[in-house]
């Protein structure tokens, strides 16, 4: 979503909207800002207080002097999340809507919920193929996964993954090891190597999302972190149509070793 979107879902006044994206371009003084927005300084200073009240900017002292920037990704998400459960009337937690078969989709919001799930949905799973379609871009994991998880659930994810030998499959943009390497480095590769069976790589035009699937032979779960919300499906015939676009996807792609690409990423660091 971008930084005006968001100031809209805040309900921010004209003069905060204009001290926000001042600080996101990079200006952090009083001075600085009211000179770039006609905004006087008093009324910086006095939108300062309100806005770090309400968990969007900080502030730092270096040298004796006070400046100011934007919160953490991770701090600013949640008090959008905060915002949006108060503005669309939803609550954290899982919700099950059952169709008129056997048909369950289950919807669960916000990081505890999600957290569990994520575990849950591995941590008793022993020999299963495990299918995968996944995006990668800062964005993803700075405001989707780290949201959600920290960096080492995300390892111990990794770890229960191949502790279990679950079967994993893997449909990605090209380039994905790469910048999953980048981002998180030989800590993370270690976990990941050895974890995924096959992968295909396709096109980043397929990719322009955060959204990713995640499926087993008997649930199919869309996770949005970003939005703080996974879809979970069984028994419905929107899980068989998943799969098949699924399937066909998978034999559109280009095969790729990723493990050999993880242990080439690996030596070329520390050389």
């Amino acid at each position: 979503m971008e930084l005006r979107e968001k100031l809209r879902i805040l309900d921010l006044s004209t003069k905060e909207k204009k001290v926000l994206l001042a600080l996101q371009g990079g200006h952090t003084t009083p001075l600085t800002i009211a000179k770039a927005t006609k905004v006087t300084r008093p009324a910086v200073y006095d939108i300062f207080k309100k806005l770090k009240k309400r968990g969007l900017i900080e502030s730092h002292i270096k040298d004796g002097k006070k400046s100011w920037g934007m919160e953490s990704e991770k701090e600013l998400a949640d008090t959008l999340y905060e915002a949006k459960k108060v503005l669309l009337k939803f609550s954290d937690g899982s919700e099950e809507l059952h169709g008129v078969s056997d048909s369950v989709v289950t919807v669960h919001r916000g990081k505890e919920a999600l957290k569990k799930v994520i575990f849950a949905m591995i941590k008793d799973r022993k020999n299963e193929r495990f299918l995968g379609l996944s995006d990668f871009s800062p964005e993803l994991l700075d405001e989707g996964w780290l949201t959600v998880l920290t960096a080492e659930d995300i390892h111990e994810f990794n770890r229960i993954v191949k502790k279990n030998a679950i079967i994993a499959e893997l449909i990605a943009p090209y380039g994905w090891i790469d910048e999953h390497y980048k981002a998180m480095g030989d800590s993370w590769a270690k976990d990941y190597e050895g974890r995924a069976a096959s992968s295909v790589y396709l096109d980043k035009k397929y990719f322009q999302h955060s959204g990713q699937i995640f499926a087993f032979s008997d649930a199919l779960f869309l996770l949005a972190l970003k939005d703080q919300l996974i879809i979970e499906i069984r028994h419905s015939d929107i899980q068989k149509m998943i799969l098949g676009m699924y399937a066909f996807m998978k034999e559109s792609g280009k095969p790729v070793d990723v493990n050999r690409r993880l242990r080439e990423l690996m030596i070329s660091g520390k050389n």
